[in-house]
């Protein structure tokens, strides 16, 4: 009732809004949902935690889905991610999102797809583990330096087996005698 009401008032302000000022180049002033996501009211207790903010430069998958484990915590409905999403948007996301036309989305799975689509140049690659063999150590690096420069490396590399690992690793190491002392002992 009281979102109803809230609804009401502002759409009220819009229509006698006699401002010569035009609206927004691009910005479209429905909402790209259809009316049952609109209608559906956010219920009193809910409350979205510290959003993060897409601005092209995040995976657009992981910000999905992100966003989607932060909502799912509060057993929100499908019409609800709908409607907290956009506030996560900024730039040229915000922008995409405004060009929406009115009544295009049905679900999330809609806002989902379309926005995967549209960011796609911005999804992160994963590498292969033949990547991993430009990883070497440096004459004047520690082995510790080294060894914590290949974990951060190996975490960008899918689907890799521990033997694997272990034998990329021995092949960036440079120093003789720990390579035969990690042979010996490697199970």
């Amino acid at each position: 009732m009281l979102d109803q009401q809230l609804d009401n008032k502002i759409e009220n302000a819009v229509n006698n809004n006699n401002s010569s000022t035009p609206p927004y180049e691009g910005f479209n002033s429905k909402p790209p949902f259809i009316p049952r996501i609109v209608q559906e009211s956010l219920f009193l207790y809910f409350k979205l935690l510290e959003p993060k903010v897409y601005d092209e430069t995040v995976d657009p998958i992981i910000h999905l889905e992100t966003f989607k484990a932060a909502i799912l915590l509060q057993g929100a409905s499908d019409a609800i991610f709908c409607r907290v999403f956009p506030p996560t948007l900024k730039g040229a996301a915000w922008q995409w999102y405004s060009s929406l036309k009115s009544a295009s989305i049905h679900s999330f799975e809609d806002i989902y797809r379309s926005f995967v689509c549209h960011f796609i140049n911005s999804r992160r690659q994963q590498k292969q583990f033949d990547y991993l063999y430009n990883i070497k150590q440096k004459e004047d690096e520690s082995i510790r330096t080294f060894m914590n420069r290949f974990n951060m490396t190996i975490l960008k590399v899918c689907n890799l087996e521990q033997s694997t690992t272990m034998a990329v690793m021995m092949y960036g190491l440079l120093k003789k005698d720990l390579k035969k002392s990690l042979i010996k002992t490697y199970p």
